[in-house]
């Protein structure tokens, strides 16, 4: 489980003790390395999904596969994709990162557009948690190196998920804006940024890749699909402030 769907009172700092029991405040970096508002090129050649091949065996980066989703031109947007029909799942779609140091939040807009659809996120038998529930979207963004296996170890603290999310009940034009403090954020194991802030600091000066991923039930990104009806997602902008 990628973590329970819960918001927690914001604190922009966290207090360490060290070994002699004194007390320090670590917060982010004071001077950003990109702009203090920095909003990520739309262009569709600088996105990519991760993990929604249209074969099993194919990679993460679907190669040398093809990839089960495409994006297109849309006039309400500089981009939309269809959610893919089942089997195939739509599952993390990022671009390259920045580093994220001094920046307060980041926040995406979108516009969903549904025609009736049934949805399907049940990719894997373990997922048990609140079926029949729509999918929802996290913001995501991934440390350089990650070795993906998502188990216990240093990269365990590589990829990271806002515990905001939106439901994809109804069709609409929808903001998510999460700040880049402690309680905001969990790993790939579902532990919560507070209990390791180094590396949680540090995979936010290393960005390798950043987004959001589709999921439903127990698991953030595990993929979404439809098996009757249709659902278009067109991202407006993704910004850092």
């Amino acid at each position: 489980m990628i973590g329970a769907k819960t918001r927690r009172a914001l604190f922009f700092g966290w207090i360490l003790f060290d070994a002699c029991g004194a007390t320090t405040v670590a917060t982010l970096a004071a001077t950003p390395i990109v702009p203090e508002t920095y909003e990520f090129s739309l262009a569709t050649s600088n996105w990519q999904f991760q993990f929604s091949c249209a074969s099993a065996s194919d990679t993460v980066q679907c190669t040398p596969g093809p990839q089960a989703v495409r994006l297109v031109s849309d006039p309400g947007g500089p981009w939309s994709f269809s959610f893919p029909p089942y089997p195939a799942p739509a599952n993390y779609l990022v671009t390259p990162g920045v580093s994220l140091a001094g920046h307060r939040s980041l926040s995406m807009t979108f516009i969903l557009t549904l025609n009736a659809p049934d949805w399907f996120w049940r990719f894997d038998a373990n997922n048990v948690c609140n079926i029949g529930s729509p999918p929802f979207v996290h913001l995501y963004f991934q440390r350089n190196a990650d070795d993906l296996r998502g188990t216990p170890g240093a990269t365990e603290y590589y990829r990271w998920w806002s515990r905001a999310y939106i439901d994809f009940n109804s069709s609409g034009r929808f903001v998510l804006t999460v700040p880049l403090s402690t309680g905001n954020w969990v790993d790939v194991l579902g532990h919560d940024n507070a209990t390791n802030v180094p590396m949680f600091l540090s995979a936010e000066q290393d960005v390798a890749y950043i987004g959001m991923t589709f999921g439903g039930g127990c698991f953030n990104g595990h993929g979404v699909a439809v098996t009757n009806g249709s659902a278009i997602f067109t991202l407006i902008s993704l910004v850092l402030d």
